[in-house]
C-alpha cells in the first residue's frame, strides 16, 4: 500500500514541474439560498410559516434560514411521520409546530397522514369535543362550525352548545359562521399525555392555545368566545 501511495505522489510532482508557470485554483461557490419541497398525502394540510401550502409546493429560502412547520388534521386521520431529507423528526413536532432551522442545503419535507382505525396498535388518539360558542357575552345559537376545512361540521343549538366527535390529537382549524357570514377563524391543539391527570391549558410559540389532557380522555370541553 505504501508503494502505491509513493507512485501517486511522484507523478503529481512531475506534472507540476513539467508545466512552468501553471497555477491551479480550486474554489467553492456557496449558494445564498436553497430550494425547499413539501410533500404530503391525503388526511391533513401542511402550513409553512403560518400559511397553508399545496402538496408538492416548492419555494426558496435564504441560507441558514428557518421554517415554522405546522400540520392540520382532517377528521379521522392522525399524523404518522415527518421527515426532513429522509430523517424522521416526528418527535420534534410539539404542540402543533416544528421549527426547522439552519437550512444549508436543498431540503425535502415529507409529511405522512394515516387514517385512524380500530387496530389496538393504531397510533391515533382521538376524543369528542363539545362546549359553548359565545358572541360577546351571549350564547351564539344556530352558528355553523367547520372543523379542518369541512372535514367535521357542527351547529350550535339554542343554548349555543355544539358537539363534534372523533377529533384527533393534534392541531385543528375551526371557522365559525352564521347566515353565511364568517364570524371567526381560530386554531387549537389537543395534546394527550400520560404525564397529567387533569386538563392543562397552555400556549404554543405561535400563540395557538394548547389543551393538554390525559391519554384516553373521552370528552374535551372547549368554549369559543368571539369578541365584538
Amino acid at each position: 500500500m505504501k508503494k502505491v501511495l509513493s507512485v501517486v505522489v511522484s507523478l503529481a510532482m512531475i506534472l507540476v514541474m513539467a508545466i512552468p508557470g501553471f497555477a491551479m485554483q480550486i474554489g467553492t461557490t456557496v449558494p445564498t439560498e436553497h430550494n425547499v419541497t413539501v410533500n404530503y398525502n391525503d388526511g391533513g394540510f401542511v402550513l409553512v410559516n403560518g400559511k397553508i401550502c399545496a402538496d408538492g409546493a416548492q419555494f426558496k429560502i435564504d441560507r441558514f434560514g428557518e421554517i415554522d412547520l405546522g400540520v392540520y388534521l382532517e377528521n379521522g386521520y392522525h399524523l404518522d411521520s415527518i421527515t426532513v431529507n429522509g430523517i424522521d423528526v416526528t418527535d420534534e413536532y410539539v404542540n402543533g409546530n416544528l421549527k426547522i432551522s439552519d437550512i444549508v442545503t436543498d431540503t425535502s419535507i415529507d409529511v405522512t397522514f394515516q387514517k385512524c382505525s380500530d387496530d389496538p396498535d393504531d397510533k391515533c388518539n382521538k376524543t369528542n369535543v363539545e362546549g359553548t360558542v359565545y358572541l360577546g357575552k351571549d350564547e351564539l345559537k344556530g352558528a355553523q362550525m367547520s372543523f379542518d376545512f369541512g372535514s367535521a361540521i357542527a351547529t350550535t343549538d339554542n343554548d349555543g352548545r355544539y358537539k363534534v366527535d372523533d377529533i384527533s390529537e393534534g392541531k385543528h382549524f375551526v371557522t365559525i359562521s352564521k347566515d353565511g357570514e364568517v364570524l371567526a377563524n381560530t386554531s387549537f391543539v389537543i395534546t394527550m399525555t400520560d404525564n397529567t391527570d387533569k386538563v392543562v391549558l397552555t400556549e404554543a410559540e405561535d400563540g395557538t392555545q394548547v389543551v393538554i389532557v390525559p391519554t384516553g380522555t373521552e370528552v374535551v370541553y372547549l368554549d369559543f368566545h368571539i369578541v365584538d
